[in-house]
């Protein structure tokens, strides 16, 4: 098992990301354009060809805990705040809810 901040995974599993949580790839991509830090860079990093990181980076291929690890390592980001990068999977039903009025 992997602990990064308060996110437990259990690794050898398919379910990689925490079952209430959606992983969030905008924010990975953010992070990593704002610290000027190319996608060959993240996957020579991580034993990759940049095009494969690039899939991984755009949902193709699923990003796994290990690699997940490294990246936070080469973007200079704290295990402890590998949160920034879940938000939670609200199902669209619950998603919009101005409509509700409360009485």
């Amino acid at each position: 098992m992997l602990t990064i901040g308060n996110i437990k995974f259990t690794i050898g599993n398919n379910e990689r990301w925490c079952k209430d949580m959606r992983f969030n790839l905008q924010r990975l991509r953010y992070e990593r354009l704002s610290r000027k830090i190319t996608q060959e860079k993240i996957a020579q990093s991580i034993g990759v060809k940049r095009s494969t990181y690039h899939k991984k980076e755009n949902g193709k291929i699923r990003l796994d805990v290990e690699e997940f690890a490294i990246v936070l390592s080469v973007l200079g980001i704290p295990e402890k705040e590998a949160g920034i990068f879940f938000t939670p999977d609200v199902p669209v039903r619950e998603q919009n809810v101005d409509w509700l009025e409360v009485k």
